[in-house]
């Protein structure tokens, strides 16, 4: 009798070690996923500020570019402009399959891993 509640006791020792040891692993893989998440994210808002900012310094160095070549800053400018609403107008109507579709196969890769 004293066996069989020896047994019982080791047996609920061990599943409590092995509860635990179970619950610390899923919590550094956790830990694991939110770092590696984190970081990138950081990296590609870094990465986009940066490629921002050259926009920007493009854009405007083509405006003055177009405004010398036409001879008005109004065209210069405004032809950089049609091109970017003419950008957005393609973005925007196929904005599922080539914005939503990429950022959901990105995002279950990542997270599927």
């Amino acid at each position: 009798m004293i066996n069989i509640i020896d047994r019982i006791e080791s047996i609920a020792t061990e599943t409590k070690k092995y509860a635990e040891a179970k619950y610390e692993s899923v919590r550094l893989e956790s830990i694991e996923k939110s770092v590696e998440a984190s970081s990138t994210i950081i990296t590609w808002f870094v990465i986009g500020v940066f490629g921002f900012i050259s926009l920007i310094l493009i854009t405007i160095l083509g405006g003055i570019a177009l405004s010398e070549w036409t001879g008005s800053y109004l065209s210069g400018f405004g032809i950089i402009t049609l091109i970017y609403l003419f950008v957005l107008g393609i973005l925007f109507y196929f904005r599922s399959k080539l914005i939503t579709e990429n950022i959901k196969d990105f995002l279950y890769g990542f997270f599927i891993k």
